[in-house]
């Protein structure tokens, strides 16, 4: 809930400063998956695995030039990693625990568009807000929010197609 309530705050937030401004302005939607997986110490006999979450959001692009703009993209992000632990009879790794990490992003990025505006390549910088972080397993629900940073910040570096 804390998440929504987040989202919603800053997208109502983007929209009305959004309209104060007087070059172009488009608005759009996004969503999509996120593959991600942890990595560095783990318990004896252990491997981390990737996780697969939703991404979810709005984008807000105001131009700067005839080519450029400058896009907000709030977001909410599911990440984390599977835990597998070698068990005694068996040939594989068992999967045995979770780690989920939730986040609002907010990328702030420059959009330079090619071929008639379809086209586009990006980058900037990201801050994400951590929502919500649980270790899972069959019997446990661990709240790891405050062995964990509440905050990160990440370079976006990435390729599009606009969608008429």
């Amino acid at each position: 809930m804390r998440a929504l309530c987040v989202f919603v705050l800053i997208t109502v937030l983007t929209v009305a400063a959004a309209r104060i401004v007087k070059a172009g302005v488009a608005i759009g939607v996004h969503g999509g998956i996120a593959r991600t997986a942890l990595d560095g110490d783990r318990p004896a006999k252990a491997s981390y695995g990737s996780r697969t979450g939703l991404v979810v959001g709005a984008e807000f692009d105001v131009d700067i030039h005839p080519s450029t703009r400058l896009s907000l993209q709030p977001s909410l992000i599911q990440r984390g990693a599977k835990m597998a632990f070698e068990v005694a009879g068996e040939s594989q790794p068992v999967d045995s625990a979770e780690v989920h990490l939730d986040y609002f992003s907010l990328p702030l990025l420059v959009k330079v568009e090619t071929l008639r505006g379809r086209f586009y390549v990006s980058g900037g910088l990201e801050m994400g807000l951590l929502l919500d972080a649980r270790y899972k397993t069959s019997d446990e629900d661990i709240d790891l929010g405050p062995e964990l940073d509440d905050y990160s910040l990440a370079a976006d570096f990435g390729l599009g197609y606009a969608i008429p």
